[in-house]
């Protein structure tokens, strides 16, 4: 399941990044959490309001993303979110000071 999240955030960051910028990628263990963070340099400017609403409302799209060239429905991170939950684990995005750059971060628990 864990591959699943990573690869949905990965595929939004190829959709909505800058031409020819970087995705970073970083995993680590966080005490009894596995944490994913993938950044890069969007198109799109998400506002703080996005980043909270992204996740809560189906369907949800900003008015930023709706008039980039990326196609996409929405659904995905209102879907990964309730995935992440099922796993007791957690999905959201960051807000940086940095001009267009977008952060987010999965986090789930070991299987002991």
């Amino acid at each position: 399941m864990d591959h699943f999240h990573a690869a949905a955030i990965n595929d939004n960051a190829m959709k909505y990044a800058k031409a020819r910028s970087r995705i970073l990628v970083r995993a680590r263990i966080e005490g009894v959490y596995v944490v994913n963070e993938f950044q890069h340099v969007a198109q799109v400017r998400l506002s703080e309001d996005a980043t909270k609403r992204m996740f809560v409302e189906r369907e949800f799209r900003s008015a930023e993303a709706r008039a980039a060239e990326a196609v996409g429905s929405g659904l995905g991170m209102w879907i990964s979110k309730r995935l992440m939950k099922s796993m007791q684990g957690d999905i959201r995005a960051l807000a940086t000071n940095e001009e267009g750059v977008t952060r987010f971060r999965l986090s789930w628990r070991i299987a002991s």
